[in-house]
């Protein structure tokens, strides 16, 4: 469920979230030439009446109504505004500025010159300004209004026109200071050399007084017009300048956030491979450590959309600092000639960023579509989500993981806020089914909220979920939300159900405060919620009210042979000043798995009156150490299961590779030391990337185990989180060996489901699930992309897998 580390790009992305479908924003880039030249009432023609190397922007021309005023900017702002379009990039130079700006000079200075080529748009554009109308301050205030998040894009290194004499394009600056420019040596380094001083203060007093000018919501940093800033053989060794000029945007965007009273976010666009960013001497994971920038987007330049953009080695690159937006240029190149990319191809090159993990989708050089066509009508009034939300679709896809039980299909119309199911719990009360989940419309957004669904009839059909919250929720603060609840079931059949409050600091579901309430009819009805009391430890917890102790359960709690009732946690190390200290990307965050045991459950307490005992606390908990520093420990999401000699196993969650474990001899009380999963003693590892991984008890020797077969370190990535590891899905059937170091052993793992990759609300097989045995074997129940939630039928499967049996000494044969 961790994904608030993905959130922060800017406080917009939360209210996209609960807005539309997706939690994934949607990206629309205007270029600064483009409004005035649409609508400017002027043919756009050099002096000599022949048309200029810009005339093609007067191919495709708005309506004749929309104008250069204040009515014709906020008709184009509403025109974008109806549809899925969630920022808007507003570009404000070429090397001049495109308002009246006093570091640079505006792109109307050479209107008077008989030297330079005419531009009507120029003049048009002088004299909005010159008459009161500022076209940025109407986009800003009209995007606020339509709750689009407004950016300033800023070309960093323009060189329109720098080939072509007369043309209006370069700046004073360029013309007079030839030392300043990098070599001709091919057609994009005409630019000017970052090395000097002058050229990057220049730029960066440009965005100061921009940001003064102007309140929004960031800053893209156009690093693509155009992308070489160093002569190329010096680049390499010029990265710590680039890297000192990042730092300088950063206090003025942090400047500005102090002045305007919210954040102001740093984007860069880039080239599409970080092997293409070193080159020119962008340190970009250098960026992503000190948070220096918190998006980037690769994107093409100018020929055919890239459907092989390397999402993963981006968020390798940047240690998943940042969100990693694919970008697109507007354009398809066939046989030399340049073309608009058709409506199928938009939704290809978007299926294919959902697929690799993308976190937005970014348009450039969309404007030039025609309003009346298909593409323009289809991407921004529908958008360019990885699928077609209809029932035909969620019919087809249900299917495709070859369920045999449906508990949850969410709707296919908008306006449900179900589309997020995840932390999924079925268990037996008397001779019900019961089920109990996290339901929102997104995962992570501040509609979250515990639902409770019962069958009467073996799992064949459901009743509707019913949310057991009883306070309703601040869809702006998340306060009263709950998520991460779970099931403690008594002798006589009441359910206990604790889950985290959300206290509404607006920040993330894992700030939630415990809570207990209880059912005694199946979960028709609830009790009222009482504070459950957790111990915090100083060493990790701050224990504040916006930071309560962040001590969780994952999955119900577990009944053992003698009648206790054992609940596994997760506990995050949230204190700043714990050693380790917490990092701010989650999977390498420190914690461990640590147990309770309920005192007074069987006698059926009020809420308020249930009591446990703690165990397994702090350093004495199970933790794995992590893949990048061996001494920070690693640990959550713990399963256990009971083993016919009495004592507990318990696997978890480790951001190393591979699931870890640990053995129990008194009820969970202490544990030996943590250690690598193997198939059995002595044999490799159980490879598992950063993502549960449930093990369950289906008979007396019996066991079973979910993985997705993989260390994480595919193409040479980390074992660190990631959607596209999550699947397929594997199983591992285990059985019970006395005597054996590791007690229980693995048959070979088998693929039991694969979503294909194709993505709903998210793409993965992520296991928050459970297992129940009903009268013909094991039933596992799944959540599929955290979207719908299921039950498969493992006995058809668990008959044909064996288990490697332990040989004594004096069955071996010698070989010979």
């Amino acid at each position: 469920m961790k994904t608030s580390v993905l959130l922060p790009l800017c406080a917009a992305f939360c209210a996209v979230a609960a807005r539309a479908f997706s939690a994934e924003p949607l990206i629309f880039n205007e270029d600064a030439l483009h409004f005035p030249s649409y609508t400017s009432a002027v043919e756009e023609e050099t002096t000599d009446g022949k048309p200029n190397e810009l005339a093609g922007l007067s191919e495709v021309r708005l309506p004749a109504d929309f104008k250069l005023t204040k009515e014709g900017c906020e008709r184009w702002i509403d025109e974008i505004a109806h549809g899925h379009v969630t920022h808007y990039f507003m570009n404000v130079n070429y090397q001049r500025a495109f308002f009246p700006s006093k570091t640079l000079e505006p792109i109307w200075a050479s209107l008077d010159d008989p030297a330079v080529q005419h531009r009507a748009c120029f003049k048009t554009l002088r004299d909005a300004y010159a008459n009161g109308m500022d076209m940025y301050a109407v986009w800003i205030d009209r995007c606020r209004e339509k709750k689009i998040s407004p950016w300033l894009s800023f070309r960093m290194n323009d060189i329109h026109g720098t080939q072509t004499p007369g043309n209006p394009m370069p700046c004073t600056f360029w013309k007079e200071h030839p030392e300043y420019r990098l070599s001709r040596e091919n057609g994009w380094t005409n630019g000017l050399n970052w090395q000097y001083r002058a050229v990057r203060d220049r730029m960066l007093s440009f965005i100061w007084e921009a940001l003064d000018r102007y309140d929004v919501d960031g800053v893209e940093l156009d690093l693509i017009r155009f992308p070489h800033y160093f002569p190329s053989d010096k680049a390499l060794e010029c990265t710590p300048i680039f890297t000192a000029f990042m730092r300088d945007v950063r206090k003025a965007t942090d400047a500005a956030a102090k002045k305007r009273g919210h954040p102001v976010k740093i984007a860069a666009r880039l080239l599409p491979r970080p092997v293409d960013a070193r080159k020119m001497g962008f340190a970009v994971d250098a960026w992503a450590r000190e948070k220096l920038v918190d998006a980037i987007i690769p994107c093409n330049m100018f020929d055919t959309m890239d459907f092989e953009l390397p999402l993963d080695a981006w968020r390798d690159w940047t240690d998943g600092q940042v969100r990693v937006i694919a970008g697109t240029d507007s354009g398809v190149t066939e046989k030399g000639v340049r073309r608009f990319a058709r409506l199928a191809e938009y939704k290809r090159w978007a299926q294919a960023m959902h697929a690799r993990g993308a976190h937005g989708l970014y348009l450039y050089n969309f404007f030039g579509q025609p309003l009346t066509n298909d593409v323009w009508k289809s991407v921004v009034n529908e958008g360019l989500s990885a699928y077609m939300l209809d029932d035909a679709f969620l019919n087809r896809e249900i299917r495709r993981t070859k369920p045999d039980y449906v508990v949850y299909r969410p709707f296919a119309e908008s306006g449900h806020d179900d589309h997020g199911n995840e932390h999924f719990h079925v268990f037996h009360v008397r001779d019900a089914l019961c089920a109990l989940w996290t339901q929102s419309a997104f995962e992570g957004t501040f509609t979250q909220r515990p639902v409770f669904s019962r069958s009467l009839d073996g799992g064949k059909t459901w009743s509707a979920p019913k949310c057991i919250l009883h306070d309703p929720i601040d869809p702006k603060t998340g306060r009263n939300m709950g998520s991460w609840a779970a099931a403690a079931v008594s002798k006589s059949g009441r359910i206990y159900v604790l889950y985290a409050k959300h206290l509404g600091d607006g920040t993330d579901h894992e700030t939630g405060k415990m809570h207990v309430l209880c059912s005694d009819d199946l979960g028709e009805t609830w009790s009222p919620e009482a504070p459950f009391v957790q111990p915090h430890d100083p060493r990790f917890d701050l224990n504040t009210p916006a930071k309560p102790v962040s001590l969780f359960p994952w999955q119900n709690a577990y009944r053992l042979s003698d009648g206790s009732v054992l609940m596994a946690l997760s506990h995050n190390y949230k204190n700043p000043d714990a050693n380790p200290a917490p990092r701010t990307w989650w999977p390498e965050a420190p914690g461990g798995c640590e147990f309770m045991r309920f005192d007074n459950i069987d006698d059926d307490p009020a809420p308020a009156d249930l009591k446990a005992t703690y165990f397994a606390r702090g350093e004495k908990g199970l933790r794995a150490p992590l893949y990048t520093d061996p001494a920070r420990p690693s640990g959550e999401e713990p399963a256990v299961v009971e083993l016919p000699d009495g004592r507990l196993m318990c696997v978890f969650r480790a951001c190393e590779g591979h699931v870890w474990y640990s053995v129990s001899a008194d009820k969970g009380e202490t544990w030996r030391p943590c250690e690598m999963l193997r198939y059995q003693d002595g044999g490799a590892g159980v490879e598992h990337p950063y993502s549960p991984s449930p093990m369950f008890r289906v008979s007396e020797n019996e066991y079973v185990l979910f993985t997705h077969n993989s260390t994480g370190r595919r193409g040479g990535m980390r074992p660190r989180t990631d959607l596209n590891w999550r699947n397929p899905l594997y199983l591992l059937k285990g059985e019970f060996r006395p005597g054996a170091h590791q007690p229980i052993w693995f048959s070979k793992p088998a693929k039991i489901m694969d979503n294909g990759g194709v993505k709903i609300a998210r793409m993965d097989l992520a296991m928050y699930a459970d297992l129940t045995v009903e009268k013909d074997g094991p039933v596992f129940w799944y959540p599929d992309r955290k979207f719908f939630l299921l039950g498969k039928k493992l006995a058809p499967i668990l008959k044909n897998m064996r288990v490697p049996a332990m040989v004594t000494p004096t069955e071996r044969r010698d070989p010979l």
